[in-house]
């Protein structure tokens, strides 16, 4: 059933894919592009211009149908099989990411003495249940949370600016171009999310329209590009370069006033919401993969994957590990899928296309005859 609108729908991308624009992928931006990153994400802008009309005619063409069904109905079951063995796979490495590095930033900044299996447990059930209670719990709560993430991210920017030093973001270029291009593909692999919104269009009753998935873009690119920019002019490139998190070390330097200060418990609330909404989102598209029917088949598939996901806890990874994980596996891993997924559909609405042409000729021909 169509319950929402398109318009609704983008706070919940907007919080999920922003949470890997502003701090799963600012790191890895900095550690690659150096000084040069923040023209990185500004080239990267160029990808967008791109990406985004074509969702939307990928969009149009499925006619916002469920695109599993839609492939399945142009390419028959074993299309079909080998499409969602495909989504599925990327779904899960898209919930394992989320899930390890909350759980790694939790216990290595406020939670130290916590395990990681006992921190995750109460997340993961949190997140299952408003999977198991379907899109529009997801949507109005992403809907009440990205205002208030709005309005601390906007907090920070403007209480930092006393201590920001602009020059700080020059020279440009010192060893040559490359930073520069690295740091843009990496900022493309987070704007390949934007691929979200094909997974859950068939739940919204009006029309993913070119300008507003447009103004989404554009917010992305502010979340990618806003931090970036702040993280240099307040630490320098070489400080910046050794924090693990550093939107969450700009709150920590915030003062308002001379009694306010270490108000980085907000950028709590900040991570949380966005990594809520991300795996909330991933375990729904996940269950309506799985084509559950019935709410005790939902509720047993989401207790099932959440325990799954809450296994993943125990394999043996460390930190620095996963971030070279993130930055030569995950990102690239992210976009490749995006685009494959793109051009699959792309080629199967195609054949459609040109399988109608062919009918509607042997109509015109059988006319003629007669």
């Amino acid at each position: 059933m169509r319950s929402v609108t398109m318009l609704q729908l983008f706070p919940l991308i907007l919080l999920s894919s922003g949470l890997m624009n502003h701090v799963i992928m600012m790191p890895i931006v900095l550690q690659y592009g150096e000084r040069d990153s923040w023209i990185g994400v500004l080239l990267s802008a160029a990808y967008l211009l791109i990406w985004v009309p074509l969702i939307v005619f990928v969009s149009r063409r499925t006619k916002q149908q469920r695109i599993t069904d839609y492939v399945q109905g142009r390419t028959g079951k074993l299309g079909s099989a080998l499409f969602k063995a495909f989504l599925f796979f990327y779904l899960a490495v898209f919930a394992y990411v989320t899930l390890f590095n909350t759980i790694t930033w939790t216990t290595s900044t406020y939670m130290q003495l916590t395990p990681n299996a006992i921190i995750a447990l109460p997340y993961l059930i949190l997140c299952g249940l408003a999977a198991y209670y379907g899109i529009r719990s997801i949507v109005f709560t992403a809907g009440i949370l990205l205002p208030i993430v709005i309005a601390l991210g906007f907090l920070v920017g403007i209480g930092n600016y006393h201590i920001k030093d602009y020059s700080l973001l020059l020279p440009l270029f010192e060893k040559g171009y490359g930073d520069m291009f690295v740091a843009s593909f990496l900022v493309m692999c987070g704007f390949a999310e934007l691929i979200f919104i094909l997974f859950i269009q068939h739940h919204a009753r009006t029309k993913l329209k070119t300008g507003y998935l447009f103004v989404l873009a554009f917010l992305l690119f502010g979340l990618a590009l806003g931090p970036l920019v702040g993280a240099i002019t307040i630490f320098g490139i070489e400080e910046a370069e050794r924090l693990k998190y550093p939107a969450f070390s700009q709150w920590r330097v915030l003062e308002l006033g001379q009694y306010l200060t270490r108000l980085d418990f907000f950028s709590i609330f900040q991570w949380l919401a966005g990594a809520f909404t991300r795996q909330a989102i991933g375990l729904y598209i996940a269950v309506d993969l799985l084509g559950a029917k019935t709410k005790k088949s939902r509720l047993v598939l989401i207790l099932s994957l959440t325990f799954l996901l809450w296994l993943t806890i125990f394999i043996p990874l460390d930190e620095p590990t996963f971030i070279v994980y993130l930055s030569r596996f995950y990102m690239p891993f992210s976009l490749f899928s995006a685009v494959l997924i793109i051009l699959w559909l792309f080629l199967v609405s195609l054949k459609k296309r040109k399988k109608h042409k062919r009918i509607e000729r042997g109509k015109q021909t059988h006319e003629a005859t007669h």
